[in-house]
């Protein structure tokens, strides 16, 4: 990846901190949907030894990279989510500008 397309991907990124989804900490705010990925890591990270056979490189860079569509669309929620939006999010996974 050069460096214009690196600093690109962390400028879409970046918008994560900022998109809070429809859930809430333990201390009652949103939480944003960096802090979901981000704790969804750690969590995939410490169950590793749960699951021997799981490539848990896969699994780490999955966690980290499964809401990156969120920092366009913001978050919608599967209870929420129309036909539209499903077709949208399978137009999105051929996209590899990301990974």
């Amino acid at each position: 990846m050069d460096s214009r397309a690196f600093l690109d991907f962390l400028k879409v990124a970046e918008r994560l901190k900022c998109n809070t989804r429809h859930s809430y900490t333990s201390s009652g705010r949103h939480e944003s949907v960096a802090e979901h990925s981000w704790r969804l890591t750690v969590m995939a990270y410490f169950m590793q030894d749960e699951f021997p056979e799981a490539d848990i490189d896969k699994v780490i860079k999955m966690c980290m990279f499964h809401d990156m569509g969120e920092a366009i669309t913001g978050d919608i929620p599967a209870f929420e989510k129309t036909s539209a939006d499903s077709d949208n999010e399978l137009d999105d996974s051929d996209d590899d500008r990301y990974t």
